[in-house]
C-alpha cells in the first residue's frame, strides 16, 4: 500500500465529503406540498403547491340515485311512491351546477339543469317535446318544471318542492299544473 502524502490524503478527504455530502443533500431535496388547488372546492388548501387530484365539490355530494315517492294532490296520475331523481355532474359553466334526471311512474323523464347552493338544490327548466300519456292517448307536452330540494345533513335523502306545468304542443292548453313534494332516499 502507497503512503498518502499529506496533500493528497487532503484532497481525497475532500473529494469523499464532496461525493457524500452531494447524495446527503440531494435526497432531503424538497418535495411540492400536494393537496387541492382549486379555491371553488370545499377543501382547497392555500399551501398546496401541486394538485393531487383530492379536491371535494359542493356538487359532489348530491352525486346519485335517489328513490321515494312523489305526492301531487292536485295530480295524482303523477304521485307514485318509487320516483327516481338522479343527479349526475352536469357539463355546464361552474361546479356547483349538475344535470337532474327525474322519471317514473307516469312522469316523463325530464333532465334539468340545476345548481347547488349549500344543501339546496334549485332545478328549473322547459322541456319541448315531452310525451304524456292521458287517457290512454299519448299527447306531446311542452314542459315547465321548478324543484328546490335539500339534502339532508347526513347527506342520506333529498326531500322538497316540485312543480309541473305541461301545455299540449299543438293547443297550448295547460294539461298539467301541480305542485308535488319529493322524499327520496339515496341508493
Amino acid at each position: 500500500m502507497k503512503n498518502l502524502t499529506p496533500n493528497k490524503r487532503t484532497s481525497l478527504i475532500a473529494v469523499a465529503c464532496l461525493a457524500f455530502g452531494g447524495l446527503f443533500f440531494q435526497s432531503c431535496e424538497e418535495s411540492a406540498v400536494g393537496g387541492c388547488t382549486d379555491p371553488e372546492s370545499t377543501n382547497f388548501d392555500a399551501l398546496a403547491e401541486e394538485d393531487d387530484g383530492s379536491c371535494i365539490y359542493e356538487s359532489d355530494k348530491f352525486l346519485g340515485i335517489y328513490v321515494g315517492p312523489l305526492d301531487c294532490i292536485s295530480f295524482p296520475t303523477l304521485s307514485n311512491d318509487s320516483t327516481t331523481v338522479e343527479i349526475t355532474q352536469g357539463i355546464y359553466e361552474t361546479r356547483d351546477s349538475v344535470k337532474v334526471t327525474f322519471s317514473g311512474g307516469n312522469l316523463p323523464p325530464l333532465s334539468l339543469a340545476g345548481t347547488i347552493d349549500g344543501n339546496d338544490l334549485e332545478v328549473s327548466g322547459t322541456l319541448n317535446g315531452v310525451p304524456y300519456t292521458q287517457n290512454g292517448e299519448v299527447v306531446i307536452l311542452n314542459v315547465e318544471a321548478e324543484s328546490k330540494v335539500t339534502l339532508s345533513d347526513d347527506e342520506s335523502s333529498l326531500e322538497g318542492d316540485f312543480s309541473v306545468v305541461g301545455k299540449n304542443s299543438v293547443s297550448g292548453s295547460t294539461l298539467i299544473d301541480t305542485d308535488c313534494f319529493y322524499e327520496g332516499i339515496k341508493q
